[in-house]
């Protein structure tokens, strides 16, 4: 029984999961449950609700700051978009020392 509720196990995915957790791992969560006994081979994994990860970017204090970096990105050229990815970069490595991540258990 997985007993963080936001963190969910590839294998406990159906497509029926796309909304909190997004089509791509909402696919992966069905190629894990479903074609493993025809051989398709794909390691299991996990994936963090939106919702809560939302939450935590919030509680960081860098949504403000995610969401301007994702406006300049629609105008931007490519010089500024690779700048913009630094920026990204540092938003979630934090002060430098330490990376900022929603499940520390995770690391």
């Amino acid at each position: 029984m997985n007993t963080f509720p936001d963190i969910k196990w590839f294998v406990d995915i159906t497509i029926d999961d796309m909304p909190p957790v997004g089509g791509k791992h909402a696919s992966l969560g069905e190629v894990v449950r479903e074609l493993a006994s025809q051989g398709v081979k794909v390691p299991n994994g996990v994936t963090i609700i939106a919702e809560a990860y939302r939450l935590f970017i919030r509680e960081a204090g860098i949504d403000e700051s995610i969401w301007a970096t994702l406006a300049d990105i629609a105008t931007g050229s490519s010089r500024r978009i690779h700048g913009l990815q630094a920026h990204a970069r540092r938003l979630r490595n934090g002060n430098g020392d330490r990376l900022i991540t929603p499940c520390p258990l995770c690391i």
